[in-house]
């Protein structure tokens, strides 16, 4: 009999039917490879039957979270902030790189002279609709689905300045060398928390939130992790318990 359900198991991962979801969104992260992203999360999270969707921006978050009804997240610390209560969220883990757990955003422009003193009546265009927790600057939101397109609107000339990661920095470096040199940083932000692993009270489990941080930590995940730009995660509470 035990067999015999173990057989089931296996047949009902291997078709593509799960019984819960995890939900990923981070608008700092990796998108330029979301196809792969996607791809390596469904085979690693359906190893224990789960299944792995991927949104790039906020519309597709919100069509995914009325869709599927998601039990579990991946997502940027800011969007977690903003959506916690609405979607009764507790924090399971943290990701890490390089042993930290904080990243920063730089204010960058292309324009000689241009200060973060002088942004008034200039464009910031920007992954997030409310910068004002990032940079304590003013200026007219361009909001954009990510960092990436927050660089080209400023290549483009539809913005003045874009606020964005140092790892999209990096991305466009490699996709557009020459006008990566003509960036200017001309701020830097608060220390802002790496995305986290977090479950929905009522619906998740903390303790398949635990089984999940294990499969991040094991060597089957490096690939996956490696899409994400981080290469450990981390439940200390005492970094858990500073984004409470």
């Amino acid at each position: 009999m035990k067999r015999f359900l173990v057989v089931i198991l296996m047949m009902t991962v291997s078709l593509g039917v799960y019984s819960q979801t995890v939900v990923y969104y981070d608008p700092d992260g990796n998108l330029r490879r979301i196809v792969d992203i996607s791809s390596e999360g469904n085979k690693l999270f359906g190893s224990i039957g789960l299944k792995f969707v991927v949104t790039a921006d906020e519309n597709s978050f919100n069509n995914a979270l009325k869709q599927y009804n998601p039990e579990y997240f991946i997502m940027n610390s800011i969007i977690y902030q903003s959506k916690r209560k609405d979607l009764n969220l507790e924090i399971s883990f943290i990701f890490l790189k390089n042993k930290n757990y904080t990243y920063t955003k730089k204010l960058v422009t292309f324009q000689e002279g241009l200060t973060a003193k002088d942004l008034r009546d200039k464009v910031l265009a920007s992954s997030f609709k409310d910068v004002s927790d990032i940079v304590p600057i003013e200026a007219r939101v361009l909001k954009v689905p990510k960092d990436l397109d927050a660089l080209l609107a400023m290549k483009f000339k539809q913005a003045d300045v874009a606020i964005v990661s140092e790892s999209s920095i990096e991305i466009f470096r490699s996709i557009s060398p020459f006008d990566s040199s003509l960036l200017k940083i001309i701020y830097t932000s608060r220390e802002i928390f790496n995305p986290v692993f977090c479950y929905s009270v009522g619906k998740g489990s903390p303790s398949k939130a635990k089984e999940i941080e294990r499969l991040l930590l094991s060597d089957t995940a490096k690939q996956f992790m490696s899409l994400l730009m981080f290469d450990s995660v981390s439940s200390d509470s005492k970094i858990i318990s500073k984004m409470k």
